[in-house]
């Protein structure tokens, strides 16, 4: 069975929450976005190991990572999301993929 209009409207949402709760120093929330205790975050920004990928796992980093972030930035990023690709692994299983675009509102330079 592949990826429904409804499963990817589902997915969507909950990468809004994601970036919602991470704007908004929800750390719960935002950990609460990995269903499983393992979930990973993976942050392409050049820093990190030498692929310039930081990696955040578990249920403990999930949450240091964005009390981290909403420390650093104060509600002064914003995400947007977009390039969204959902691929169906397995039945039951998908994998997704997206851009998320940080800006700061108000800032002219």
């Amino acid at each position: 069975m592949s990826l429904t209009v409804a499963d990817r409207l589902d997915i969507g949402q909950l990468s809004q929450r994601y970036a919602w709760a991470l704007d908004h120093g929800d750390y719960e929330g935002f950990a609460d976005c990995f269903v499983a205790s393992d979930g990973c975050v993976e942050i392409r920004s050049g820093q990190g190991d030498s692929s310039g990928v930081e990696k955040h796992q578990g249920r403990v980093r999930l949450m240091e990572f964005a009390r981290k972030h909403y420390e650093t930035t104060k509600l002064q990023l914003k995400h947007i999301i977009c390039s969204e690709l959902f691929e169906e692994v397995s039945p039951g299983l998908a994998h997704y993929k997206a851009q998320f675009i940080c800006f700061r509102p108000g800032r002219r330079d």
